[in-house]
C-alpha cells in the first residue's frame, strides 16, 4: 500500500515488484513463443507434399479451427478471476497443433497460385501479403481501444466470432484447387 510518510519506500517496493513481473512475463512470452512455433515449422515440411495430393483448403480450415478453439479457450482463462498467467500457454496449443499461421498462409499462397495465371499471380499474392501486414498494424492499434470499450473477455468474444465466420466462410464458400487422389 502507498503510504504519503514514505514515498521513496513504496517506489523501491513497486520497482521489485515491477521486476519480478517483467520476469515472468518474459518467461511467459518465452513459452508460448516456443510452443507456438515448433509444431508448425515440423509441419511445414511436410505440408507442401501433402497438400499437392490431398488438397490445398485443410491447410486453411484447420488453422482457422485452431484459432477458433484458441480464441475460445482464451475467452475461458481470461473469465477466471485469480488464475495462473501460466494457464494461457494452453491457449496456444490447439492453434500450434493444426499448423498455426505459417500453415495459413501457406494454404491461402497455395490456393492463390493453382486459381491465377502468371500475369497475375505476384500481384495477388503481394495483395495477400500487404493486407494481412495491414490487418495486423490495425489490429495492433485498435485493440487497446476495443479493450476499453469492451474489456478483455468481450474482446476476446469478438476475435472468437471472427474467427468462427471466417472457418465458416471457408469451408463453405472456398473451393478446393486440388482433385483429391484416391488411397490405395
Amino acid at each position: 500500500m502507498l503510504s504519503p510518510e514514505h514515498p521513496q519506500q513504496d517506489a523501491g517496493e513497486a520497482k521489485d515488484l515491477e521486476t519480478e513481473v517483467q520476469s515472468e512475463a518474459s518467461i511467459l512470452v518465452t513459452s508460448i513463443s516456443v510452443f507456438s512455433s515448433i509444431m508448425p515449422a515440423v509441419l511445414a515440411v511436410f505440408l507442401g507434399s501433402w497438400s499437392d495430393k490431398y488438397g490445398r483448403k485443410p491447410l486453411v480450415v484447420w488453422p482457422l479451427f485452431g484459432l477458433f478453439l484458441s480464441s475460445v479457450l482464451t475467452i475461458v482463462f481470461s473469465a477466471v478471476q485469480y488464475l495462473s498467467a501460466y494457464w494461457f500457454i494452453l491457449c496456444i496449443m490447439p492453434l500450434a497443433i493444426l499448423g498455426g499461421f505459417n500453415t495459413l498462409m501457406l494454404g491461402a499462397n497455395l490456393i492463390i497460385t493453382d486459381i491465377t495465371d502468371d500475369q497475375d499471380r505476384s500481384f495477388r499474392l503481394a495483395l495477400i501479403q500487404g493486407c494481412g501486414f495491414t490487418g495486423v498494424l490495425t489490429g495492433t492499434v485498435a485493440s487497446s481501444y476495443i479493450y476499453d470499450f469492451l474489456g478483455y473477455t468481450l474482446m476476446f468474444t469478438l476475435s472468437a466470432a471472427i474467427y468462427f465466420f471466417t472457418l465458416l466462410y471457408t469451408i463453405v464458400l472456398v473451393e478446393e484447387t486440388v482433385g483429391i487422389v484416391d488411397r490405395v
